[in-house]
Formats: C-alpha cells, sequence, structure tokens
C-alpha cells in the first residue's frame, strides 16, 4: 500500500523544475539500508549505473535521465563470498575491481561494464598476495587518480610495531600493470598512522604518516611521503608543529601546479581552543616544502559567525575541515563545517577532548542521582557513513550541523576571503538529513543541503566562485509530505548533476538533481 502511494507521489514531482533544477525520482523500493548503502558508478555512457547488495548478491541498476529502470543486472560473475568491490569510471565503460580468497590467496581481479551493466570481458587476474592468518588480513586500497586513467593496488602488510611493508602496483584504464614495487615504511606509531593515499595524475602516490603528541591528543609532526612512477625511493617532507596544536592534516593534490597543498584547523592557548588554519605546499618533484603560513580568525569573523551561549574564544572549535579544492593559479578553497553532539536531556558532561578522527557520536548513561538521569557526551562530529546512536531510550542525542565556511587562499597560503553558507540542522539519534554535499563544475561549487521549514525538509543549494559573493539559489521544493532527500550521501555524477537517496517511512528511491 505504502509502495502504491509513494510511487503515485513520486509520478507527480518527477519533472519539477524550479529556475532549472530539475528533480528525477526513481520508483520507490523497499529497505532504506540498502538504498542510503549504495555505491554510485555514475554515467557509463548515455545510462547511469548505481551498484547495490541485496540478499548477498551484487546488483547493478540501470537507470535513463529520467530515473526510469531500464535493467537490473546480477553480478553472476562475481564468485559467492566477495570481499570488496569497486569501481572506476572511464566514461564510455566502467572498471569493476573485486576481491577474494582462494586457499589461502586474497587475488584482486577486474572487469569491464558497458553503459547497460553487462560484463564485456573475460576477468583478469591483477594481483595476488600469501595470506597467512585468513582469520584477520588486510584487503587491497584502490586509488585512482582524478583523470581516471591510472589506478594503483596498494596491499600494507604490517611486520612489526615500527616497520610497515606495502606492496604497490600501477596499472592503465586497460589493466595493463605499468610497474609494481614493494616499499618498507618506518612506523613507529603504527601503520594506522599512515592515511590519505592519493595518486596524481602522472603515477606518483602520495600519503602521509602522522606521530602523537606526548599526551596522544595532537598530532606533534606529519611527514608528506612521496613514491615517484619509476622509482622506489620515498621523498620525505618533513613537518613539525612545534607550540601548535593539530589534530587533523588535509592534503589535496594540485596537478596543475605539480604541487601538494595541506591544511589544517590549529589550535592554541591554555585551553587548546581553535585559532586559524595552518598551511602549506609541497613540491611533488623534488618534496621540498614552501608558503608555510597561519592564519589567525579573525575577530570580525568570530563575531559573524558567533554561536549562542558559546564563548568567543570557542567559536571554531566544532567547525572541521573537509575539503581543499585548488585554484589553477595556485592558490586554493578550504571547506569547513560545524559539527558537534549534544544531549538534550539530563545533566551533560561536555567533553571536549581532542579526537584526531571522527568516532561514533553517541550519549553514554551513567546511571542517576538525585536530579535525576546523568548522560556524558562524547562530543565530536558524527561519523558519515553509519547510523551513529544505539537505540536505548536511556540515551538521547541531537546531532547538529551548523554553518559552512569558505575561506579562499592566494597562492602564499593568505586568507584573501571568508564566506558563509549559513545553515541550521539537527537530528535526533542518526545523521542522514544533515550536512552537506559538494558538487565542483569548472568555475566554482554547489553546495547541497536540506533545511526545515514548517517541519519539512526542504533540499536547498548555493553557489560559490571565487571572487564573487555566494549566490543561494531558489528550493528545490518536493511536493510530497515526508520525503526526506538526503544529500549527505549524494554522488556527483556529472558538472551539474549528482544522485541522491531519498527515503519515506521504509521505502525509497533514489533521485537525480540537474542544476
Amino acid at each position: 500500500m505504502y509502495n502504491k502511494i509513494f510511487y503515485t507521489i513520486v509520478l507527480l514531482i518527477s519533472h519539477l523544475n524550479i529556475d532549472a533544477q530539475e528533480l528525477y525520482y526513481s520508483n520507490a523500493e523497499q529497505g532504506v539500508e540498502q538504498i542510503i548503502q549504495y555505491k554510485s558508478i555514475g554515467r557509463v555512457g548515455k545510462h547511469i549505473l548505481l551498484s547495490r547488495e541485496r540478499k548477498r548478491k551484487h546488483i547493478i541498476s540501470v537507470f535513463a535521465n529520467d530515473m526510469s529502470k531500464i535493467s537490473e543486472v546480477e553480478m553472476s560473475i562475481l564468485p559467492k563470498d566477495v570481499l570488496d568491490i569497486d569501481y572506476i569510471n572511464n566514461g564510455d565503460r566502467a572498471i569493476l575491481l573485486y576481491q577474494y580468497i582462494e586457499r589461502n590467496i586474497l587475488f584482486l581481479s577486474g572487469i569491464y561494464l558497458d553503459e547497460n551493466g553487462k560484463v564485456t570481458n573475460e576477468a583478469t587476474k591483477l594481483d595476488s598476495c600469501l595470506i597467512e592468518n585468513t582469520n584477520e588480513f588486510p584487503l587491497y586500497q584502490v586509488i585512482a587518480n582524478a583523470s581516471k586513467n591510472l589506478f594503483m593496488l596498494l596491499f600494507i602488510n604490517k611486520s612489526n610495531d615500527q616497520i610497515t611493508k606495502m606492496n604497490i602496483s600501477l596499472f592503465n584504464n586497460r589493466l595493463e600493470k605499468i610497474e609494481k614495487s614493494a616499499l618498507i615504511i618506518t612506523t613507529p606509531d603504527g601503520s594506522d598512522q599512515l592515511n590519505q593515499f592519493q595518486l596524481d595524475n602522472n603515477g606518483n602516490l602520495i600519503f602521509i604518516r602522522n606521530s602523537s603528541g606526548d599526551a596522544g591528543s595532537s598530532i606533534s609532526r606529519t611527514d608528506i611521503l612521496i613514491k615517484l612512477k619509476g622509482s622506489d625511493q620515498i621523498k620525505d617532507a618533513n613537518i613539525q608543529f612545534n607550540k601548535i596544536a593539530i589534530k587533523e592534516l588535509k592534503i589535496a593534490i594540485d596537478n596543475r601546479n605539480s604541487q601538494i597543498i595541506a591544511a589544517a584547523i590549529f589550535f592554541g592557548g591554555k585551553k587548546i581552543n581553535a585559532q586559524g588554519i595552518f598551511s602549506l605546499l609541497v613540491d611533488i618533484k623534488t618534496g621540498n616544502v614552501s608558503k608555510w603560513h597561519q592564519e589567525f580568525f579573525s575577530d570580525s569573523l568570530r563575531k559573524e559567525l558567533k554561536v549562542k551561549n558559546i564563548q568567543h574564544v570557542r567559536t571554531f572549535d566544532d567547525y572541521y575541515l573537509d575539503h581543499i579544492i585548488p585554484y589553477t593559479n595556485g592558490g586554493f578553497t578550504v571547506i569547513l563545517e560545524q559539527r558537534f553532539t549534544e544531549g538534550t536531556r539530563g545533566q551533560i558532561t561536555d567533553n571536549r577532548s581532542f579526537i584526531s578522527e571522527p568516532l561514533p557520536s553517541r550519549v553514554v548513561y551513567n546511571g542517576n542521582n538525585d536530579q535525576g538521569p546523568l548522560f556524558s557526551v562524547i562530543r565530536t562530529p558524527y561519523q558519515v557513513p553509519q547510523l551513529p546512536l544505539e537505540t536505548s531510550t536511556r540515551s538521547y542525542a541531537r546531532n547538529v550541523a551548523g554553518n559552512i565556511l569558505i575561506l579562499s587562499m592566494n597562492n602564499q597560503s593568505q586568507i584573501i576571503d571568508a564566506q558563509v553558507v549559513r545553515k541550521e540542522q539537527d537530528e535526533i539519534r542518526t545523521s542522514n538529513t544533515i550536512s552537506y554535499t559538494t558538487i565542483k563544475y569548472i568555475n566554482g561549487i554547489k553546495f547541497i543541503y536540506n533545511e526545515k521549514e514548517k517541519n519539512e525538509l526542504i533540499l536547498k543549494s548555493a553557489s560559490f566562485t571565487p571572487e564573487a559573493r555566494i549566490k543561494r539559489n531558489p528550493a528545490a521544493k518536493g511536493t510530497a509530505p515526508n520525503i526526506r532527500l538526503l544529500p549527505k550521501h549524494a554522488t556527483q555524477i556529472g558538472s551539474n548533476e549528482c544522485i541522491m537517496p531519498a527515503v519515506k517511512s521504509s521505502i525509497g528511491t533514489f533521485v537525480r538533481v540537474v542544476f
């Protein structure tokens, strides 16, 4: 009954057009979880391909531009106990990479899919490694470059607490192996401190190695490691943070200028409050560090973003740096969002400790006293891929996503412009409808997010272009009540379009949003 009603609603809003914003809905399906946990292969040829797991079967759904379903293809070529799947979209076809184990050997194989989701070749075994303990072992990481014409298979084999062995293989999009290397990396703080593996358009591998401070609450040092194509040597750009505290350093590859951009929010003072943006540049070919810069948040910016009942000095403590986007002139944009989780009843203990990775948001019930129930809060950004909170009636929490801050930096790493997308979002126990996604196009960035109006969620967007003010676009209003679009789970499939899930009760649909 729900499915029939929802399908009727979908037909009414399938071609909603508001100032060139168009929403196209697919037919409704049962099962919200599998809708949210989809993988977008993207636009392949004329069609849109999405991948999901249904009853332990891997299904490719093929959609037309209006999101009418053309077909569904079961990936019967995959082994029964496939361990992981990755997709690389080459435009006219897609590469499907899958991992499985046979007789203590982990294999990674690849096949091609056409625009109809059909396999066009025999599977090619690309790499393999012996697994000594089949109860616990790592999988390959698949890393593609921005142009999608190269990809790397990375296998991390932790040898001991001080040394990590890495096997890497570089391929082109014809599934031809270009090179294979074995690397040995010193990891005094453990192999889990190696992260943010990225591949540039020349086939160079870039990643970072963190070292924790004495208290373990912040990063004392980061090494940006560069493995150049054709070389087994590692270039090491060492960054010592000294008197500033960093909880997470992010990096981005600037392919046009052959450099790495590194940035973070830095903290300081007696109470370790957020003070500004730290950034620097690293030359990919030489590993040389330049443009080391600390830019403090100004009093005027703190005043503009002041939050009620939050001290002036703590304005940016709950902001997290999400994206670094390079400019062609060597400058870049950093994008931050305010995020936190708080208890909504009982006595709250606010724990603002440094946490270097986003842990699941949760409220812990600590019994009762004379005044009622006691709760303590881990105040940290909600974890994006998960439903973060237990459903116990003893625990009650509100996830909050606030303003988006966009800082434009010049090629000297100095802030030349600061703009804000103002929003107030909250959600009890889960965080599926809050936060945002970005759509990147040639001249700028679109931010897509929900806002609540009259108890209904409205999909909104704002456009950012360097050297221009942010433009808030007309809201794309759905005519059906209680349909929740989930922009946080959206994936970009073109320069002006994305796919996102939408849910109503226990059923859901996919939505193509065109700008």
